[in-house]
């Protein structure tokens, strides 16, 4: 993880040095290790850099010999020694020359199709001079982020969007229309963000910007008739294991330790796992491997027990903070400290966890997230065997799941065997009663009238047309580019990382294994319960205790815990006071009948709504005339951690 930004001016006005200066230094903590500015004519380059791969302390933005190409590079790239061999480069150098050398040279040897040839997780831009262009990408998996700003007269780009507001060419404000999707649910759009007039660029795509002209491209996308068939299931497993095993290898490339994020699930499990195997096997690849973990003492959701099996079967150093509710004498955290993220009480449990890893010059985190959305991203399989008229199957394997996951048959049923099939026009009628049966929502508490002035009519962002042949492989499509998951989380753990130094790798967002895992038969992803390929392929790698675990760890009564007592009166506080509410975005009446309803009944359902909106509304203040930081501030002080707990603990081994 570093920090890339720049300015062009298409009306061929110079770039203005100062705006570069303070892009640069909004940045700060994205590049501890170094920073550049590149400046000719209308193009200005910024770069701050985090050293985190080990071919050395490198100076970016990187100009060529003639000056005719400039580089800003963010990332990694997984597959250097294919690119060096189609390059020419002899063997001997390719130990020495970095990165960002490797990209700037095969845009000099393939132009804009030179990404199409990259593996790894990047973004980047590039000054053609030549062209009088800007050829900017973003990587396959959209783990790095790119935003940007552009009209007639300039084109502004960050890693973050503060670093845009700061050019000052970009005014800093909401994108109402955005809220309103956000508000009902609808995280379709792959290019709007919250902020007004900055975009994303999606995933996978590449944008050149002239004085004259826009293209916008998709340079990748998964082959929809790729078939995965192997004899058995120990064969898959194997070929699992394998294209798995690479993709942790690759990310293992570092001149700084590495800390694992460690749960104790089975997607985080087997990270670390295979990383301790990786290593004992090469160990030139890193200099050392921890563990970091959160614990709940005496909660339903605390998972050290497990933990533990992990970090004894790895043999590796475990880090472990305590979570204990309770007042803060510094309100760390405070939303003005994260502007860019949906700030809650629960982002806070991590803070202890990343501050030890910063002091302790730990760069690169690996995470399981990825898993989940590859994985087991829903039951979209019993949908396929409903359309497929098998109707005893889907009954069946809906039974499987609901003992599997405690989740109801019926509800199971309702989900994935019975709305698919609703006519689009029907849906309105149902959707009544499926909010009868699976609680309240967040958009209950949008007035209407706010909805109509945002220009949202609809829904939901209409669907991209299906691809693949199965909604089984259609889902885990959709998951990993549209949604949630896709859209805010990955990019909501990349910004707060950043403000300690942290670069997040994700061996499970790697596009080899993506474009392995959705061409498998569905049964290899589901069989009576979850992730079947994975504890195939983990068998012996990981501890049996947590290979074969069903479900997983489930948060509420730490989101309860967060909304009892004074905690609660605090968030209930800041509905009362509702920011969104005094600009007609939200009603107050319903926010503080949503409160009543959950202390009546409490439920993770209500207590994740109430979470989302707490987030919505304390990012929402940062654009009040008013008082910014008072109420983000007493909710951040409903969080501490037990001071012994932040000591390093030795491992189990």
């Amino acid at each position: 993880m570093s920090g890339i930004a720049g300015i062009f001016s298409r009306d061929s006005q110079p770039a203005d040095a100062n705006a570069l200066k303070k892009m640069a230094a909004a940045l700060a903590q994205r590049g501890p290790h170094g920073e550049g500015v590149w400046a000719r004519g209308p193009v200005g380059l910024v770069h701050r850099l985090l050293s985190t791969c080990p071919e050395g302390m490198e100076r970016q933005p990187l100009a060529d010999r003639s000056s005719e190409l400039c580089l800003t590079f963010d990332g990694r790239l997984d597959n250097r020694d294919e690119i060096f061999q189609q390059l020419g480069v002899a063997h001997e150098a390719w130990d020495s020359i970095s990165d960002a050398v490797a990209v700037l040279a095969a845009y000099r040897q393939w132009g804009e199709t030179c990404v199409e040839k990259m593996l790894g997780d990047f973004a980047f831009a590039v000054w053609d001079q030549a062209n009088q262009k800007l050829f900017c990408a973003r990587d396959a998996m959209g783990v790095k982020p790119f935003y940007y700003c552009l009209d007639e007269k300039k084109f502004v780009f960050a890693s973050e969007p503060q670093a845009i507001f700061a050019s000052g060419e970009v005014e800093h404000r909401p994108d109402l229309e955005a809220i309103a999707k956000y508000l009902t649910g609808d995280f379709g759009d792959t290019e709007q963000t919250r902020y007004a007039k900055v975009m994303r660029l999606p995933a996978r795509y590449s944008l050149s910007v002239s004085s004259e002209a826009v293209q916008k491209r998709m340079y990748w996308d998964f082959d929809p008739s790729r078939r995965i068939l192997c004899r058995d299931d120990a064969e898959y497993g194997a070929q699992f294991a394998e294209i798995f095993s690479r993709a942790v290898r690759s990310r293992l490339r570092s001149r700084t330790p590495i800390g694992a994020r460690l749960s104790g699930g089975l997607d985080s499990s087997s990270v670390v796992c295979v990383a301790s195997l990786q290593m004992e096997s090469e160990p030139g690849l890193a200099r050392a491997l921890e563990t970091f973990s959160n614990v709940f003492e005496g909660m339903a959701c605390d998972e050290r027990p497990f933990i533990e099996d992990v970090v004894a079967k790895a043999g590796v150093k475990a880090n472990f903070f305590a979570f204990k509710p309770g007042p803060c004498e510094e309100p760390a955290g405070a939303a003005a400290s994260y502007p860019d993220n949906f700030y809650h009480p629960g982002m806070l449990v991590n803070v202890p966890m990343c501050t030890a890893m910063k002091e302790r010059g730990f760069h690169v985190a690996f995470e399981g997230i990825g898993g989940d959305e590859l994985l087991a991203p829903g039951c979209e399989h019993v949908t396929d065997l409903a359309a497929q008229r098998k109707f005893k199957e889907a009954w069946r394997e809906a039974r499987r799941i609901s003992k599997a996951c405690d989740f109801g048959t019926f509800d199971l049923l309702y989900i994935y065997g019975l709305i698919p099939f609703v006519p689009e026009f029907a849906k309105p009628i149902l959707r009544p009663l499926h909010r009868l049966l699976r609680g309240g929502a967040a958009d209950n508490c949008v007035r209407g009238e706010f909805l109509k002035r945002a220009g949202v009519s609809s829904r939901h962002s209409e669907r991209q047309n299906q691809k693949f042949a199965t909604r089984a492989q259609q889902k885990i499509y959709d998951v990993l580019f549209r949604g949630w998951n896709a859209l805010v989380a990955v990019e909501e753990i990349e910004s707060f990382s950043s403000r300690f130094g942290i670069e997040v790798r994700y061996p499970f967002l790697d596009r080899r294994v993506a474009e392995f895992v959705i061409a498998l038969p569905p049964e290899q992803r589901w069989r009576g319960q979850s992730k079947f390929i994975l504890r195939q392929a983990m068998n012996g790698i990981l501890p049996e205790s947590v290979r074969t675990r069903r479900g997983k760890a489930v948060f509420s009564p730490l989101l309860h815990e967060q909304l009892s007592g004074t905690q609660g009166q605090e968030i209930r506080a800041a509905f009362a006071n509702s920011e969104m509410a005094s600009e007609g975005i939200l009603d107050r009446a319903r926010l503080m009948r949503l409160f009543d309803s959950y202390e009546k009944a409490p439920s993770l359902r209500s207590a994740s709504q109430i979470m989302f909106l707490t987030g919505l509304e304390l990012w929402f203040r940062q654009f009040s005339s008013g008082p910014k930081t008072p109420a983000a501030q007493q909710v951040a002080a409903s969080i501490q951690f037990k001071p012994e707990a932040t000591v390093l603990a030795d491992s189990v081994n």
